[in-house]
């Protein structure tokens, strides 16, 4: 309220959040028109290297341009697994699949989806035949040292999502 008085905008702050990390690298990056902002937290032995510091950078343009939810498939809850799941079987059924098909085919189709939603499961934006956890890989192998992607928060104006804990501490 009282940014509002001083910017003479009526302003609400749907979510904030806070990355901690201790010892290692955070970056930032607010796309051209102050619409999107991404935070990412690196963790490890060359997190703060600047092979590290690039590849921090290189993955915050990663994170708005494809919005992933979480970093990786693990975090991902197991209720939204299942709902995914039950989907993609219900559409196969519908298509007339053998009900025995239906296990294998929603496994591939959530690989997919987990392609989407997962950071270190996506393409990769500057070279699409390769997967970013490849490209943490070898920046860590470059580094000569441990690269982590611990967190990160992605922020859009206009977003009321509330974010999952796989990014980072929302509030």
């Amino acid at each position: 309220k009282e940014l509002s008085g001083k910017l003479g905008e009526k302003m609400q702050i749907a979510r904030a959040g806070c990355l901690t990390n201790t010892g290692g690298f955070v970056d930032s990056y607010i796309h051209p028109g102050d619409q999107l902002g991404v935070v990412i937290s690196l963790t490890g032995a060359a997190a703060t290297s600047d092979v590290a510091k690039t590849l921090a950078h290189d993955l915050t343009l990663q994170i708005a341009a494809s919005g992933p939810q979480f970093v990786t498939q693990d975090q991902v809850p197991e209720s939204v697994i299942e709902a995914e799941k039950d989907i993609y079987k219900t559409q196969m059924r519908n298509e007339g699949k053998p009900e025995e098909m239906l296990e294998k085919i929603a496994t591939g189709k959530l690989n997919k989806f987990f392609q989407e939603i997962c950071l270190l499961n996506q393409l990769y934006i500057k070279d699409p035949k390769i997967k970013v956890k490849d490209v943490v890989a070898t920046a860590a192998k470059e580094a000569e040292g441990e690269i982590n992607v611990d967190a990160f928060l992605r922020f859009k104006v206009g977003d009321t999502n509330t974010g999952d804990a796989a990014e980072g501490e929302d509030a």
